[in-house]
């Protein structure tokens, strides 16, 4: 699984290419196959593989972003689950997405997307873990 830095500016960049000042995010993601759902928690994501249509990309939040939340009806834009959150200026600027092409997959640490969810039909099992 590939996994690149795109910056708040969104301009697309290879790995091979990154400048040696955006070579480290601040976060470290772990990818993994796993053939079920082990432990839950905020530092964990499970996706259905098979719904990853692009490859995986973390970046920051932008105007105009939105999301469908998981166990919710319908898309939200991440600016308003920002505010319900009552998340400051500051940790909104921090906040990392992991996305899949142009949809937001997870809310890093917070939400995940409901159309990547593990269902009864999910045959391949993706675990993203923030590494510590």
């Amino acid at each position: 699984m590939i996994l690149q830095y795109i910056p708040k500016e969104t301009e697309v960049i290879d790995e091979d290419t990154i400048p040696d000042e955006l070579s480290e995010l601040p976060i470290e993601l772990k990818i993994e196959k796993v053939e079920q759902i082990e432990e839950k928690n905020n530092t964990i994501l499970y996706v259905d593989k098979e719904t990853l249509n692009h490859r995986l990309t973390v970046r920051k939040w932008k105007k105009g972003d939105y999301f469908y939340p998981l166990g919710m009806d319908g898309r939200k834009k991440v600016a308003k689950f920002f505010k319900d959150e009552k998340m400051d200026a500051v940790a909104k600027e921090n906040q990392w997405l992991l996305c899949c092409g142009d949809e937001i997959v997870w809310i890093i640490g917070r939400r995940a997307d409901d159309r990547y969810k593990i269902t009864a039909l999910t045959k391949n099992i993706l675990k993203v873990t923030v590494a510590a």
